[in-house]
């Protein structure tokens, strides 16, 4: 009591520093994991689960078996891709792990054709922070705009914000054209499926796409030009002896969704499920309420409906 003054500064001193440490603490949904695995995974729709093995597992298996650190390698072979388990001590960095696997997988010989694979190490900053569901509001706004054009839009403008590390979308896709080929009108014009494929090459050279199915469905993305449906439709289909007919007259061309890898439904409607996952460092608090400013700032919104 004869220190009372002391006290009082003493007490003052502990109230404000548990005041600034308050503010200052950071806050999570989850608790930091170390999980010691990394999954690899590799899409390719066109080989069968043996061709795999021996074309594109093998090869990565011997490039992550040059790396250090790794307890036990699993390895699945599917029709259509491959998926690796890897393993590493309980104590041992993840972050080095992770960029070793990469580098290694960059050395790989792989197929022509077939993409890089994907190094994926789950964290609690895997789990997404925000859903959104998207649905359109009234008539003025179509599926085909919904699932292309709109989520697109409303996706970019998500990741520029502060502290979002990605924003993964279930349903969305991008918008083009579907080119259905009318056998028996190639046949009447003498045309096969070989002039068809290399008049298209010729008249489009930045033209991407592949034969879909066995109806001769042919997905098309064109980088640099947008085609109009005329445009498609006016397209020169020729044979080997110059005889000519405009594409109209052996295919149907329509607006489609041109690579559906997912299919979202909310409540029955067509709808796109926005995921925003935040990187490691960041307060999902101070994310999450720049992500809601950012959404109720967005035009596109407007016209559809969130959840």
């Amino acid at each position: 009591m004869q220190r009372s003054t002391i006290i009082l500064v003493c007490v003052v001193l502990i109230l404000g520093w548990g005041a600034v440490s308050a503010l200052q603490m950071q806050r999570d949904y989850l608790p930091g994991i170390n999980n010691t695995t990394l999954m690899v995974s590799l899409r390719a729709s066109s080989y069968q689960a043996d061709q795999i093995k021996r074309d594109i597992t093998t090869p990565l298996e011997d490039a992550i078996r040059n790396t250090n650190g790794i307890t036990n390698l699993e390895t699945t072979s599917y029709d259509g891709g491959v998926l690796m388990n890897l393993y590493y001590p309980m104590d041992y960095d993840m972050g080095i792990a992770e960029n070793t696997i990469k580098q290694a997988l960059n050395d790989a010989t792989l197929p022509d054709g077939v993409n890089q694979p994907v190094v994926t190490r789950l964290t609690s900053s895997t789990f997404p922070i925000l859903s959104y569901s998207l649905t359109a509001k009234n008539n003025q706004v179509d599926d085909l705009t919904l699932q292309s054009t709109l989520q697109t839009d409303i996706v970019k403008q998500l990741k520029s914000v502060p502290g979002v590390a990605d924003v993964q979308t279930v349903g969305g896709a991008n918008r083009g054209y579907v080119i259905a080929l009318r056998m028996k009108d190639l046949v009447a014009n003498s045309l096969t499926l070989d002039d068809f494929n290399k008049s298209i090459t010729a008249d489009v050279p930045s033209l991407q796409g592949n034969i879909a199915n066995v109806k001769a469905s042919f997905p098309i993305r064109v980088e640099g030009w947008d085609l109009t449906e005329q445009q498609l439709n006016n397209l020169i289909i020729k044979n080997k002896d110059g005889n000519s007919v405009p594409l109209s007259a052996v295919a149907s061309v329509s607006q489609s969704l041109t690579d559906v890898k997912t299919i979202s439904r909310t409540n029955g409607k067509a709808s796109v499920m926005i995921n925003v996952i935040k990187t490691p460092t960041a307060t999902i608090t101070d994310v999450a309420q720049h992500v809601k400013e950012r959404v109720s700032g967005i035009a596109s919104v407007k016209t559809v409906t969130h959840r």
